[in-house]
């Protein structure tokens, strides 16, 4: 998949990757977080063409191996039960 960065309003970067029903999930590396988390963060919302993306979690660069990590295992997990 061919991913292009782009820029907000704010000039922060962002991907979009389409969810196949003209939406897509927009992740955004914030370089400074809200003052309760002073470092940089990743932002994750969905993307109505037309409309302001959907408010959605943010956390800790940090900790982004650890969440892809949790989706994958959840995905394969539940995978492996809908069989």
């Amino acid at each position: 998949m061919n991913m292009t960065i782009q820029h907000d309003s704010s000039e922060q970067p962002y991907v979009e990757v389409p969810m196949g029903n003209g939406e897509f999930v927009r992740i955004t590396y914030l370089r400074v977080g809200w003052p309760e988390q002073p470092t940089p963060t990743v932002r994750i919302q969905i993307h109505t063409p037309g409309k302001p993306p959907r408010p959605g979690p943010e956390f800790p660069v940090s900790l982004v191996g650890e969440v892809v990590q949790s989706i994958v295992e959840l995905a394969r997990h539940e995978g492996e039960t809908d069989q």
